[in-house]
C-alpha cells in the first residue's frame, strides 16, 4: 500500500515548525529559524531548498516516517489536521482540494475548453 499525506480540515496542508526542523534535518538541508513579523511567530527559511515546504511531495518517505513518529498533533500546524490515507500500490493518483480540506483522487483523463 502506498502512504499520501493529506489535510483533513479548512486551511489547507501546512507542517508545524517542529516537522519542518526535522525533515530538513533528516534532508541534510540548511535552514535558518526567523520569527514571522507578520504572524510574530517563528518560521523555518530553508537556504537550499529550490521549493517551498508547502510543495513536498506527499509521499515521501522521510515526511511519512517523520508523521509517523511524532504523529498528527506535532506534525500539523495551526489551523490543519494531516492524516495518512493508504490506496493500492498499482494506483496512480493525484491530491484534490476545496477550501483546503484535501482527498486522494486515482489519476484519469481530463479536457475542458479553451
Amino acid at each position: 500500500m502506498q502512504k499520501i499525506l493529506i489535510n483533513t480540515d479548512v486551511g489547507g496542508f501546512c507542517l508545524s515548525l517542529e516537522a519542518k526542523e526535522l525533515y530538513l534535518k533528516e534532508k541534510g538541508i540548511s535552514y535558518t529559524v526567523t520569527e514571522n513579523p507578520s504572524w510574530g511567530e517563528y518560521d523555518i527559511l530553508p537556504q537550499e531548498l529550490n521549493a517551498t515546504l508547502y510543495l513536498l511531495l506527499r509521499d515521501d518517505p522521510v515526511l511519512i516516517r517523520i508523521f509517523e513518529q511524532i504523529g498528527s498533533e506535532r506534525f500539523s500546524a495551526d489551523y490543519c489536521t494531516i492524516k495518512i490515507v493508504e490506496i493500492p500500490d498499482d494506483v496512480q493518483w493525484i491530491i484534490c482540494e476545496s477550501n483546503g480540506y484535501e482527498w486522494v483522487a486515482e489519476k484519469h483523463r481530463t479536457w475542458s475548453a479553451k
